[in-house]
Protein backbone atom coordinates (compact mmCIF):
# COMPACT_ATOMS: atom_id res chain seq x y z
CA UNK A 1 0.00 0.00 0.00
CA UNK A 2 1.02 3.72 -0.71
CA UNK A 3 0.27 6.36 1.24
CA UNK A 4 1.12 10.23 1.27
CA UNK A 5 2.31 11.62 4.83
CA UNK A 6 0.49 14.20 5.64
CA UNK A 7 1.45 15.14 9.15
CA UNK A 8 3.50 13.84 11.69
CA UNK A 9 3.16 13.76 15.96
CA UNK A 10 5.57 15.28 18.21
CA UNK A 11 6.70 11.63 18.98
CA UNK A 12 7.20 10.07 15.34
CA UNK A 13 10.65 8.66 15.42
CA UNK A 14 11.49 9.13 18.83
CA UNK A 15 12.12 6.01 21.50
CA UNK A 16 14.69 3.52 21.56
CA UNK A 17 13.81 1.75 18.72
CA UNK A 18 14.98 4.72 16.64
CA UNK A 19 17.79 6.07 18.75
CA UNK A 20 20.31 7.77 16.57
CA UNK A 21 18.71 6.94 13.14
CA UNK A 22 16.97 9.53 10.71
CA UNK A 23 12.77 9.00 10.33
CA UNK A 24 12.13 6.73 7.45
CA UNK A 25 9.77 9.65 6.02
CA UNK A 26 9.16 13.11 5.93
CA UNK A 27 5.52 15.36 5.65
CA UNK A 28 5.60 15.09 1.52
CA UNK A 29 6.92 11.26 1.30
CA UNK A 30 5.05 9.08 -0.45
CA UNK A 31 5.25 5.82 1.90
CA UNK A 32 5.05 2.18 1.18
CA UNK A 33 3.17 0.05 4.24
CA UNK A 34 1.62 -3.22 4.72
CA UNK A 35 -2.03 -3.64 3.71
CA UNK A 36 -4.32 -3.42 7.11
CA UNK A 37 -1.70 -1.66 8.87
CA UNK A 38 -3.00 1.21 10.82
CA UNK A 39 -5.99 3.17 11.84
CA UNK A 40 -8.61 3.98 9.20
CA UNK A 41 -10.90 7.16 9.66
CA UNK A 42 -12.64 10.09 7.83
CA UNK A 43 -11.46 14.09 8.10
CA UNK A 44 -13.93 16.34 6.87
CA UNK A 45 -15.23 13.68 4.82
CA UNK A 46 -11.77 12.71 3.07
CA UNK A 47 -10.30 8.77 3.90
CA UNK A 48 -7.39 9.24 6.21
CA UNK A 49 -5.71 6.88 7.96
CA UNK A 50 -2.60 6.70 10.99
CA UNK A 51 0.43 4.51 10.51
CA UNK A 52 2.85 3.53 13.00
CA UNK A 53 6.37 4.88 12.36
CA UNK A 54 7.59 1.59 13.16
CA UNK A 55 5.05 -0.22 10.19
CA UNK A 56 6.70 2.46 7.73
CA UNK A 57 8.46 0.23 4.77
CA UNK A 58 10.22 2.97 2.39
CA UNK A 59 9.78 5.27 0.39
CA UNK A 60 8.90 5.97 -2.99
CA UNK A 61 9.22 8.77 -5.49
CA UNK A 62 6.47 7.41 -7.60
CA UNK A 63 3.00 5.94 -6.01
CA UNK A 64 2.44 4.71 -9.41
CA UNK A 65 4.78 2.35 -9.86
CA UNK A 66 3.90 0.26 -7.22
CA UNK A 67 1.88 -3.04 -7.30
CA UNK A 68 1.06 -5.70 -5.22
CA UNK A 69 1.81 -8.27 -7.92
Amino acid sequence: MTALVLAQGPKAYRGRQFDGEEPYCRVGDWIIFPRNEGTQFCCNKIPMQYIPDDCVLGVTPDPSIITRD
